[in-house]
This record gives structure tokens, C-alpha cells and sequence, in this order.
């Protein structure tokens, strides 16, 4: 049974060990623009079970082993070339300096996509990079956006009058607003969507749910949330455990393991993930917690260590909630796990019911920020407005480093 159709949107509170990939998918005729298409959903059906397309992975390979190859390997897949697409914008109202974000527009009225990568992400890291060469020879205009948790955000030295996650929220919706009125001309664009990635999904779902609200919303063709954090004080602690329990074997075989040039061979032909070692499968957790989390985290402490002048010792050893209190103090809310704010299914709930249709959510089951949560649980299917497609395999966004998803969203998007 590769999917299921509900029209009430229940969902089983367990997912089946076979290859399989469940579906969410509501019936509206007049919103099916908003949807993912019967094709997207047909391409993901065939694919997104196996990898790239027919071949049966392994079952180590699913979640953390998952999450390296497609981290690492999409880092040199995805190379395109933005130089000409930068822009420095100067919004007194947010930062004290200015933020490197990236435009690309059409000679022609064409739509444009906003896209948010995820935790730690400059606007030119992997995923924009691939979504700027995508969406643009689509043909749509395309704006890309430093997540809030990263070095370049962090060099504009932002400040916020509101709130977390208000203020994020705004820098998105002017930036948007610069992009249309100051670059691409309003006349020359005909509708405004979100595309986010892990944390930058949920800040897209923010974007969204406050601009749903608003009497003229900008962005009026919805959103897609691609492995977005049930709840983000979950997520953070999730990995803050991981980093604990795999501190020890990673200082050990694991860091000398992935820095070894076979390794990184291994990873570009495909090996790592079709044959992987013992070694491998069991360094896989700690490499995601040490390598792809807790390097980039202490980086970014450093450059607001830097930016700030906060005069401090950053610690080799920093966890999530240890960066908050220390370098990040404002969102110190998200470390309490009854904040409403860091839960998906509070910005969900929140949106303007018809806007909510419009938005789309793509996971795999194997994603770790999301263990022991389910989707129905959350209340995130309750709403008959939202479709949600779940793979069987990928981690968290290891599956995006497939030819298959590619294919996915050229599928869901091209314009006809």
C-alpha cells in the first residue's frame, strides 16, 4: 500500500517498517493549485521509498546516516554560481549592519519564491544554491535568505523592538517587500511563495501564518515546509543529548573517520550510503551531533562573540541551551517546553484557515528531531487544510541530496 487518502486526515500513530510513504491528501478541487499535485505526489510514490529510484537501501542507512551523506554530499553537488545575485541590504529597523541575501530575477513577469534555509544556513549555503538554480530556470524570481541562526545574520548584528519569533518574521516579510518594490517591480510579479528547510521551515510557517492575517497578504501562493521541527524545544534537546552520549566516540574513531580523504570518497561515489561499515553506521549519530551541529553552533557563538564584542571564551563543548543563555538570550523561551511559539502546530492553527490550505509539508519518517513524536498527535492533520507527504527514508534533509527530489520539485513547480 504505498499511500494512504483520508479525507478526514487521520493518521496512523505508527509508521510501518516496510518501504512505504504516506500521504496526506485532501480532495479540493479549487484549491488544488495549493496542494501537491497528483503528479508530485504519483513522482514521490515511485521514488522516494528506494534509493535514488529502484534500488533498496539498506535499513542503517536510515536516519543519522541518512542526514551525513545527503548533508555532505549535496555541499559539492550544489554549486552554483551567485556572485552576481548579491545584495547587501541595509534595514535600520532590524540590523546595525547590513544582510547578504541574493536576488535573481526574470526579464519578464514570472512569480517569486522566497527561500529559508535551515539552522546555521547563509543565503548562499547548499540548499539555496540548488533552490536558486531550480526555481530560476523554472522560471520564477528568486530571493534567498540567511537562516536566523547563522554567521551572516549574525554579521548584520541584528536587533529586534518585538518578540522572538516576531521579529525574525518582519526581517523575512520586508526583505520580501525590498525585493518586489525595489528590484523586481510589483507589476512584474505575479504571485509570492515560501519554501523553508528544518528551522527555516518553521520560520516560514511563522512568515506565513502572521501574514495569512494581514488585510493584503504578500505572500498569497502559500508555503512548503520541508522537514520542519515538530517543536523546537524538542529538536534542541534531542540533539543536546546527542552530543553528550556521542562526545566521547566522537573524539575517538568518529572526527578521525570523516576526515579521511577515503571516507569523503566513499561519500561522492555513493558507497557510504549503499555499502556502508560498521565504523560508519556507528559514527553516523555522532558526526550529525559533533560535525554537522555542534561545530557550526560554536562557530556562529564565535562571529556574535565577535560581532558583539562580548569579550567571552567560547566553549568547544557548547549544547543548544548553553548557546541561548550565553549568545542568544533572546530566544530563551524556546528552551521551556510549553513554549507555543517554537510548536508547528500552534503557527498552523494560527493562520487564516483559507490561507492554511496553501501549505505543503514534506518529512521522511527517519527524522531524528521528530523521534517519538507523531504528525496526528501534534494536531498537525487535524486542520482539513494541510497535506503533509512523509518518506519512508532520509533523515533529516539527507533526502534532499537525491537526483530523485529534484525531480520532485520540478515536478510540483514548473510552470505550465
Amino acid at each position: 500500500m504505498p499511500f494512504r487518502h483520508a479525507a478526514k486526515l487521520s493518521f496512523s500513530r505508527s509508521f510501518s517498517r516496510t518501504l512505504v510513504i504516506t500521504a496526506v491528501v485532501l480532495l479540493l478541487p479549487h484549491l488544488a493549485n495549493a496542494q501537491w499535485s497528483r503528479q508530485a505526489i504519483d513522482f514521490a510514490n515511485s521514488q522516494f521509498g528506494y534509493f535514488p529510484g529502484p534500488q533498496s537501501l539498506p535499513k542503517e542507512t536510515r536516519g543519522a546516516l541518512a542526514s551525513v551523506w545527503g548533508g555532505g554530499m549535496r555541499e559539492v553537488r550544489f554549486s552554483e554560481d551567485m556572485h552576481d545575485d548579491e545584495f547587501m541590504l541595509r534595514m535600520p529597523s532590524f540590523f546595525k549592519s547590513e544582510l547578504k541575501v541574493f536576488l535573481r530575477t526574470q526579464t519578464h513577469k514570472a512569480p517569486l519564491i522566497v527561500v529559508i534555509p535551515g539552522v546555521f544556513a547563509n543565503a548562499n549555503d547548499a540548499i539555496a544554491k540548488a533552490n536558486m538554480k531550480w526555481f530560476s530556470n523554472m522560471g520564477y524570481h528568486v530571493l534567498t535568505l540567511p537562516n536566523c541562526w547563522s554567521v551572516d545574520f549574525a554579521k548584520a548584528r541584528p536587533y529586534f523592538k518585538d518578540e522572538y519569533p516576531s521579529g525574525e518574521a518582519n526581517v523575512v516579510l520586508q526583505a520580501t517587500l525590498w525585493a518586489i518594490e525595489k528590484q523586481i517591480g510589483a507589476q512584474n510579479v505575479t504571485s509570492v511563495q515560501l519554501i523553508g528547510e528544518s528551522l527555516g521551515a518553521l520560520t516560514a510557517a511563522v512568515v506565513y501564518a502572521r501574514d495569512s492575517r494581514s488585510p493584503r497578504p504578500v505572500f498569497n501562493a502559500g508555503a512548503t515546509l520541508t522537514w520542519p521541527p515538530i517543536v523546537l524545544h524538542s529538536a534542541m534537546a534531542k540533539l543536546d543529548g546527542m552530543m553528550q552520549v556521542t562526545n566521547q566516540i566522537y573524539q575517538g574513531k568518529c572526527r578521525h573517520l570523516i576526515k579521511q580523504v577515503k571516507t569523503k570518497w566513499r561519500v561522492l561515489r555513493g558507497k557510504y550510503i549503499l555499502e556502508p561499515t560498521g565504523d560508519e553506521i556507528e559514527c553516523a549519530p555522532a558526526v550529525v551531533a559533533q560535525f554537522s551541529f555542534r561545530k557550526e553552533l560554536v562557530k556562529l557563538a564565535n562571529e556574535i562573540n565577535k560581532s558583539e564584542k562580548l569579550g567571552r571564551q567560547v566553549p568547544e563543548n557548547l549544547t543548544f541551551s548553553t548557546f541561548i543563555h550565553d549568545y542568544a538570550p533572546r530566544y530563551r523561551a524556546a528552551l521551556d517546553s510549553s513554549d507555543r511559539y517554537g510548536q508547528l502546530d500552534f503557527w498552523m492553527s494560527t493562520a487564516n484557515p483559507s490561507s492554511a490550505a496553501k501549505v505543503r509539508i514534506l518529512t521522511s519518517e527517519d527524522d531524528f528531531l521528530n523521534y517519538q513524536q507523531s504528525w496526528d498527535q501534534q494536531g498537525l492533520i487535524a486542520s482539513a487544510s494541510t497535506q503533509l507527504i512523509v518518506a519512508h527514508w532520509g533523515g533529516h534533509i539527507g533526502l534532499t541530496n537525491t537526483k530523485a527530489y529534484e525531480g520532485f520539485i520540478k515536478t510540483q513547480f514548473q510552470l505550465h
